[in-house]
């Protein structure tokens, strides 16, 4: 089962992200950086969705990474 983990600029309330699949980061902590969010969801083997731009350059210059939406 895939399991996603939704960044600080995702909305929280969206209906279909209202289930066990999703986490939103502001559950876990509200003082997660972008950093603790990547090693989070690697560690945990999650998907990380996002708007941030940030993620995606950090992606191409990493050799361990997560899935990234």
């Amino acid at each position: 089962m895939q399991v996603y983990l939704l960044d600080e600029n995702m909305p929280s309330t969206v209906p279909l992200w209202l289930s066990k699949n999703f986490i939103h980061v502001l559950d876990i902590s509200n003082r997660f950086s972008d950093g603790d969010i990547w090693e989070y969801a690697v560690t945990n083997s999650l998907i990380i969705v996002t708007k941030d731009v940030d993620f995606y350059n950090r992606y191409l210059s990493s050799s361990d990474y997560p899935k990234i939406i």
